[in-house]
């Protein structure tokens, strides 16, 4: 077959439940509307990322390509380096399909969001194991005939529309394939599902591809739920690289609290960024915008609870387990609070006279609490405890984190004349992991190091040149182990040579 016969093919890489399938048939359904020979075929995958569920496509440019009046003979496999589109639900799926070869740069037009929900792998380290997206940015740029990038989820959940509605526009407005804006409209149409809501986000893409393509650098978005004067303070108060991540932190820590409370990470990471300097490529500033926004959205039952009857979270177990219309579906939480979790949720008096009976009975639940949040009574349980939130501010366990947070940036301010020290300081934030038991051990671990090492450099009482390296020791050994036995041996390892020295 000759290059101008050949099929134009196309590569759809989703997670499981965001919609691949959905796109996919629409592309086939405006093919065939447009009549043009159409084939489909997919590669299912799993919903927790342990494999991408991809979709591949065939279609021939023109209703005579078959040879003498034939049904074409169309692939049901793409093959490496032979993809002219490709088109992915967040970066990492394109990714996957760079490090499969698909994508060429001689032939491959990628269509990506720029969002990303994270692998196994990367969640189970104990220290930060994510890949880089910015370096999967620059390969896709690199591996690709053009790419238009854009955290375009973002985009759709700002008009209230899928994400694959608008992916479907894009992949229209790219002019990749001889298909018509009526054609794709015709197949959402046919579809007859949510079909206003679609084609709003169908017309959305439509424009979205003029604002970014492989020639421009990513763009940040606003975050959800973060206003034009914080985004215009953001930007004037930030560096340009941090704007991204910095209102998304605004986002979370909103959800968390409220504004006021992400006015506060604002307020604080601006005395970071005091002390930081362009020099070092504001990696003081960089490290502290990530730690500090996790630290203060700690996990706490309100935040449990909060998180566990967000509607999103139904529909996303609906899409996980296939529930199909008129299915019954019952969602049961389980818990199994401590006396410190409980004592961390009622006020400081309270609490504290909790935390004295801990130190005489165990205090621990014997069994754990089973909550069915797809029946009124048990939705309400849980909306009661996500609704403490408006008075979390009087809670021991606020408290209690927030005196936390001030010491850990009083030491960095205190150590701004030593750069590598203040930048193993708040790497050491890094500690910070969990819920529960996990949280107290992490909790821990920091206090140790921070007795141990930080302080005693603080006061002179270390060189701080030999400190810069004692805490990034302790911190990997602390993070290999959580229990906190390599920590133990690192540090008498570390003591011993301070006394030799």
């Amino acid at each position: 077959m000759s290059e101008h016969n050949r099929p134009i093919r196309i590569l759809v890489s989703a997670l499981g439940g965001e919609g691949g399938a959905v796109l996919t048939d629409w592309i086939v359904n405006a093919a065939r509307i447009k009549g043009l020979p159409v084939q489909s075929t997919s590669v299912p995958g799993v919903a927790q990322r342990t494999g991408a569920t991809t979709y591949y496509i065939e279609l021939l440019p023109s209703p005579d390509n078959g040879q003498n009046g034939s049904e074409p003979i169309m692939a049901l496999n793409p093959a490496v380096g032979d993809v002219d589109l490709m088109v992915a639900s967040d970066i990492s799926e394109a990714g996957r399909a760079i490090h499969a070869g698909y994508v060429s740069p001689d032939r491959t037009t990628v269509i990506a969001s720029t969002n990303r929900i994270y692998s196994i792998t990367e969640k189970v380290k104990m220290d930060d194991g994510r890949f880089s997206s910015e370096e999967l940015i620059d390969a896709i740029r690199d591996r690709s005939y053009k790419a238009y990038l854009f955290d375009y989820r973002l985009a759709a959940e700002g008009i209230n529309a899928s994400l694959n509605a608008l992916l479907l526009g894009l992949v229209a407005r790219s002019k990749q394939l001889p298909i018509e804006v009526e054609h794709f409209e015709g197949a959402i149409r046919k579809q007859d599902l949510a079909v206003d809501a679609n084609l709003r986000g169908f017309g959305e893409g439509l424009t979205e591809i003029e604002k970014t393509s492989v020639k421009q650098p990513h763009v940040a978005r606003p975050a959800s739920g973060a206003t034009g004067s914080v985004e215009q303070k953001v930007a004037n108060e930030f560096p340009a690289k941090l704007t991204t991540d910095i209102l998304e932190a605004v986002r979370r820590l909103t959800d968390f609290q409220d504004d006021r409370y992400a006015q506060l990470y604002l307020d604080r990471l601006s005395k970071v960024l005091a002390i930081d300097s362009a020099d070092q490529g504001f990696r003081l500033t960089v490290a502290a915008t990530r730690y500090l926004a996790a630290r203060m959205s700690f996990e706490d039952i309100i935040r449990v609870a909060q998180l566990k009857i967000k509607p999103e979270r139904y529909h996303r177990i609906l899409d996980e387990a296939q529930v199909e219309d008129g299915q019954l579906v019952r969602v049961t939480e389980y818990f199994k609070p401590s006396l410190k979790e409980i004592s961390a949720i009622v006020p400081v008096g309270l609490g504290r006279w909790l935390l004295g009976m801990r130190k005489e009975k165990s205090g621990e639940a014997k069994s754990g609490l089973k909550v069915r949040t797809t029946t009124i009574t048990g939705f309400l349980q849980l909306w009661f405890l996500a609704s403490l939130r408006r008075w979390r501010r009087s809670f021991l366990g606020y408290k209690e984190v927030q005196a936390a947070i001030e010491e850990w940036l009083n030491m960095i301010d205190q150590a701004k004349e030593q750069p590598e020290l203040a930048f193993e300081i708040v790497q050491c934030a890094q500690l910070y992991k969990g819920y529960g038991d996990t949280y107290e051990r992490s909790q821990r671990n920091f206090t140790i190091i921070q007795n141990e090492i930080i302080k005693p450099a603080l006061k002179d009482k270390i060189d701080p040149v030999v400190a810069v390296d004692a805490i990034a020791n302790a911190r990997v050994a602390a993070l290999t182990d959580a229990t906190g036995g390599e920590l133990k041996k690192t540090l008498a390892a570390i003591d011993q040579k301070l006394k030799v020295a």
